[in-house]
């Protein structure tokens, strides 16, 4: 089996059902994001770098693999993904899916699951009923074989799903006539915020990159300006600023957290579940400063997951038979590409960013308050669909 997940992000609305189960689901996600994060953290691949990704988006793809498994296999997805029990996850997941696609105002929101799978391979009905009733997810037979025209296919369905944005997520080259089963997701969403930041004051200032100990100097960064009421937290115990921004016609807003010290990131990131909790912020004007940026991340979340002690679903050994009653048939790799944008309209997607013309920068008026939030030194970051207590995206911005 091969795995693909694209998402693509800027801002997320969900229309969340207040249930004990999606209490527990959301519950279950906090621990696993955390987890995620923390071996992000040391993961060469993303070690001192900025990322941002979906830990909601690989597992829910996983559980629907899950779904299918047997024994061992199934009980370490379980218990690595922090899942609840099945009814529990069919009953959230459902929901969500049926709520998908959602269109409103300046939100749209597209969450789209495919599996591909070989036109000699056959699945077994239940789980084919189970994949589109429950997941809404797609399913279709392919010919492997034919490598490059199955690439066109899976990547006209991403870019259909994306608007056009992602061109080309899967390379021809990583399948082959031995490729049995793909699973793809890709998740298209867009909005603004409800205090945008003016562009006219968007201005120059000092980043200082000083994480763990490292000695680098500031660079100069475009920085974000605004005087507004938001809600805000200054943590002494958790010597941090919390500063949350909401986003229009939505129950999401995005939470960036703040180290009181210039290198206190790699302090907090070492205890993360305590900052992913939900905090009593208040409403309050405050002095914000935050850079725009854009991340692009590519994750393979195999080596993550096996930390996790999820490891049997990638060898041979994996239980698959409530998929498929052949016995070869397991995971060979879990991609995962996700790119963010943030700027003063709010946490847009493009596939590439455009060069900005130099604007005059207009001054603030002198503040009418004593509480600044100034993100300039690292930070991470999460989206939260407050309703349900969901994270939904979690990534930091250290350089």
């Amino acid at each position: 089996m091969m795995f693909f997940s694209l998402f693509l992000i800027s801002a997320y609305f969900s229309q969340c059902f207040a249930s004990e189960a999606v209490e527990i689901f959301a519950n279950g996600i906090v621990k696993y994001s955390g987890n995620i994060y923390k071996e992000l953290v040391i993961d060469n691949n993303t070690k001192g770098k900025n990322f941002i990704t979906s830990p909601l988006g690989v597992q829910v793809i996983l559980a629907l693999v899950g779904e299918g498994c047997k024994g061992v296999t199934a009980q370490q997805l379980i218990t690595g993904l922090q899942l609840p029990n099945t009814n529990v996850r069919r009953e959230v997941i459902n929901h969500y899916r049926t709520l998908n696609p959602f269109i409103k105002g300046t939100f749209e929101l597209n969450l789209a699951i495919k599996l591909y799978i070989s036109r000699y391979f056959k699945v077994l009905p239940s789980f084919l009923d189970l994949a589109r009733n429950i997941y809404k997810s797609d399913i279709e037979n392919i010919d492997f074989s034919n490598h490059v025209l199955a690439a066109n296919n899976i990547n006209k369905w991403v870019a259909l799903e994306t608007n056009n944005t992602i061109q080309g997520l899967v390379d021809a080259n990583e399948l082959s006539a031995l490729t049995k089963f793909v699973t793809v997701s890709a998740l298209y969403f867009r909005g603004d915020w409800t205090r945008s930041f003016s562009p006219q004051r968007t201005d120059n200032q000092n980043f200082f990159p000083r994480y763990c100990n490292n000695n680098k100097i500031a660079k100069i960064v475009k920085t974000m300006n605004a005087i507004n009421t938001y809600l805000f937290l200054d943590s002494s115990a958790l010597e941090a600023k919390f500063l949350e921004i909401p986003y229009k016609n939505s129950n999401c807003s995005m939470t960036f957290i703040l180290p009181h010290e210039q290198d206190g990131l790699c302090s907090i990131e070492k205890d993360i579940q305590k900052y992913l909790q939900k905090q009593k912020l208040t409403t309050e004007l405050v002095d914000v400063s935050i850079p725009k940026f854009n991340i692009t991340s590519s994750i393979n979340y195999i080596p993550l997951l096996r930390k996790l002690g999820i490891t049997q679903v990638f060898e041979e050994t994996a239980d698959m038979t409530g998929i498929s009653t052949q016995r070869d048939l397991f995971i060979q790799f879990v991609t995962q590409k996700a790119f963010i944008g943030v700027n003063e309209q709010g946490t847009l997607a493009t596939a590439a960013s455009a060069a900005v013309g130099v604007i005059r920068s207009l001054p603030l008026p002198p503040p009418d308050t004593d509480l600044t939030f100034k993100a300039d030194h690292p930070f991470f970051y999460y989206i939260r669909d407050n309703e349900s207590g969901v994270i939904l995206f979690i990534g930091r911005y250290v350089q």
